[in-house]
């Protein structure tokens, strides 16, 4: 009986430990972005996103350290957290001018930085994109630019970050 009473307690003692192990940010983004399902976000200087790719199997969060300029000339900078860190910290910036570019590619390893052109060539590695439509700063998925879409861009969903 003693055993068994052991045993109950050691069962216990684990679901608890499970029950109380808390998400990792990736896994809190994409629940986040699911929820919200959003395939573009208008966002601002400060504050905090989720974005989810099912396809390139990649979710985290984004902030947006700064956001200046309008349409033609708009600049946003942002940061990006995810589970295993893969962006270690770095800024990445995206812009509608001709000194930036305005596409997010992840290879697999890193982010970087793409022109449309390369948006393109690689379209199933677009994370995201900066629209240059409007004088908002609206982070889209790539799926949005027919050309990026055409050449095999996959969704991407955001979410504000609750």
């Amino acid at each position: 009986m003693k055993k068994i009473f052991n045993l109950a307690v050691i069962f216990a003692a684990l679901t608890a430990a499970f029950t109380f192990a808390s998400c990792s940010d990736e896994d809190d983004a994409e629940n986040n972005s699911q929820e919200q399902q959003l395939e573009s976000i208008n966002v601002k200087e400060g504050e905090q996103y989720s974005f989810t790719n099912d396809e390139i199997g990649k979710s985290g969060y984004f902030k947006v350290v700064s956001a200046e300029g309008t349409a033609g000339s708009k600049v946003v900078t942002i940061k990006i957290t995810t589970k295993k860190d893969d962006a270690k910290g770095e800024e990445y910036t995206l812009g509608d001018d001709a000194n930036h570019t305005s596409y997010l590619m992840w290879d697999g390893s890193t982010f970087s930085n793409v022109y449309q052109k390369d948006a393109e060539a690689n379209a199933n590695k677009i994370v995201f994109c900066l629209a240059s439509d409007s004088n908002l700063y609206t982070i889209t998925s790539a799926t949005v630019n027919n050309k990026v879409k055409n050449a095999g861009a996959t969704k991407t969903l955001f979410g504000i970050k609750k």
